[in-house]
């Protein structure tokens, strides 16, 4: 009860914070913005968003777990998460890259692989979809990928599910576990309606085809 009501406390801090952290970064007073993230972190974590950028994703949630006196869940993560990516964009408009792409990443990490639609609900949200989009071009750890590749496929798009597969295949050519994952997923596709196919960008043409690619590759 006692850890309840500290969450609740501390979860009603981090929404007020992102509402002005939100209103600063609109009017592009990044130094404000991102200071006033590290305060909150700094008081809660008792590390900035940089360093939170540097650890890896076990760290960070080694962290988050001591400070909150257990797993963190739902909307305490997805908070956490939109105030990263705001402090992601702040450090890019410093052109502080390592920060920024490790702010972007620790964010992703939170909201895999569940959802932001808790914060979609109060029009502060932050998706899967925007953090990838942010971390295009960037060599993402193996268990991010594979969240994205579950997250996509688990929404429908089957297509970005597609080609979050085909790069992970591309840095493990002949990885056999990704290349059973890939035939299991080509076969799931399979046995959905075409217009299901359609809708997720992928059509019963292109599934055919990478089926067969990944059978000739696994053969």
């Amino acid at each position: 009860m006692i850890r309840d009501d500290f969450l609740m406390r501390q979860l009603a801090q981090f929404i007020q914070l992102l509402r002005h952290v939100l209103k600063m970064m609109k009017e592009q007073r990044f130094e404000t913005a991102l200071a006033s993230i590290d305060l909150e972190f700094e008081r809660y974590f008792g590390l900035n968003s940089a360093a939170i950028g540097g650890m890896t994703q076990a760290e960070f949630l080694a962290v988050l777990e001591s400070a909150s006196s257990g797993p963190i869940e739902g909307t305490e993560r997805a908070i956490l998460a939109a105030l990263l990516k705001e402090a992601g964009t702040a450090h890019a408009a410093f052109a502080h890259q390592s920060a920024s792409e490790g702010c972007y990443l620790r964010a992703l990490e939170l909201l895999l692989p569940g959802s932001s639609e808790a914060l979609e609900k109060q029009s502060i949200g932050v998706t899967v979809e925007d953090l990838h989009k942010l971390l295009r071009g960037v060599t993402l750890p193996r268990e991010v990928q594979q969240g994205l590749f579950r997250y996509y496929e688990g929404r429908g798009d089957f297509a970005s599910a597609e080609d979050v597969l085909f790069d992970m295949l591309a840095r493990e050519p002949g990885n056999i576990e990704l290349l059973d994952a890939g035939v299991a997923f080509f076969q799931r596709l399979l046995s959905l309606s075409d217009d299901c196919l359609t809708k997720g960008r992928l059509p019963r043409d292109e599934v055919r085809s990478g089926l067969a690619e990944l059978e000739a590759s696994r053969a």
